[in-house]
């Protein structure tokens, strides 16, 4: 799955929350289009790794914090770069 699928998604269950007629039509795409929306950061961050050649495996938990710090490790200023624009 790719950031552009993520994106595509949550406007989807956007669609639906403006077009919600009563409550359980709301809450249910409500909570689907904020799941939605918090995975985008954590694709972002797959697809930078990769882009950025950090080499931080599936295996690893991938946040903020270890992107920084692999990006400190390999002097990667674009990865820097990136991740002080996706915190602020």
């Amino acid at each position: 799955m790719t950031v552009d699928n993520k994106i595509t998604f949550a406007e989807y269950f956007l669609d639906k929350i403006k077009n919600a007629q009563n409550r359980e039509d709301f809450l249910p795409n409500l909570s689907a289009f904020l799941s939605e929306t918090k995975s985008i950061a954590d694709y972002l961050l797959e697809d930078y790794n990769l882009k950025f050649r950090l080499g931080i495996s599936l295996k690893q938990t991938l946040t903020a914090k270890t992107f920084k710090e692999k990006a400190c490790d390999k002097t990667n200023l674009d990865a820097l770069k990136f991740i002080s624009l996706l915190q602020t």
